[in-house]
């Protein structure tokens, strides 16, 4: 909600919250109250530490993503109860563990050239609600990601990725058409066919 916040009052330059926040507050008002504790909560802790072990064994290479859940039966901690999991439901613990330092950087890499990209998006095209949609969008992949699949979700990232493309797509043409002069010709000079 901040971050929308700081969007709406630096980016729009209005004072409003948006409907989803609205919503986000209503919906989300009973786990505030409860302290947002549930009871799968101390597996995925468990879960986690668990994928630090595995990493610490495997740094460099990891012990690759169809091994994870075989392995994973040799790193259980005793007070575990969830034994049959293919993955830790942390992106980044998952990354580390199953591809090591190599992937695990790379997946942050990843993540924070493609952060910044929508966000110059944003900044140089803030009329177009594509960039905003799929920043929000990719903003939210990541935040799941941390107690959930997230980017090793197939279906999820299609959509996602197909999003992109419409993205990018979007913001080329918007581009192409303010490069292009009254009489269309390139402002260089060069006519176009």
């Amino acid at each position: 909600m901040g971050i929308s916040y700081i969007y709406s009052v630096h980016i729009q330059n209005t004072n409003e919250y948006s409907v989803a926040d609205m919503i986000a507050v209503t919906t989300n008002h009973d786990e505030y109250k409860s302290g947002l504790h549930r009871p799968y909560d101390n597996e995925r802790l468990l879960m986690w530490q668990s994928s630090y072990r595995m990493w610490e064994n495997h740094k460099l290479y990891g012990v690759g993503f169809n091994h994870w859940k075989d392995e994973y039966v040799h790193y259980i901690l005793p007070q575990a109860k969830e034994r049959d999991t293919p993955m830790p439901h942390n992106n980044i613990a998952f990354f580390f563990s199953a591809t090591g330092l190599i992937g695990g950087i790379g997946y942050l890499i990843l993540t924070g050239i493609l952060l910044c990209y929508l966000l110059y998006l944003l900044y140089n095209n803030p009329e177009n609600i594509l960039v905003a949609a799929v920043l929000w969008g990719f903003i939210a992949l990541t935040v799941h990601g941390q107690v959930d699949a997230g980017i090793t979700n197939k279906f999820v990232m299609r959509i996602f990725f197909g999003m992109l493309g419409i993205m990018c797509a979007s913001v080329k043409k918007q581009n192409f058409k303010g490069a292009v002069s009254h009489d269309n010709s390139y402002p260089d000079g060069k006519l176009l066919l």
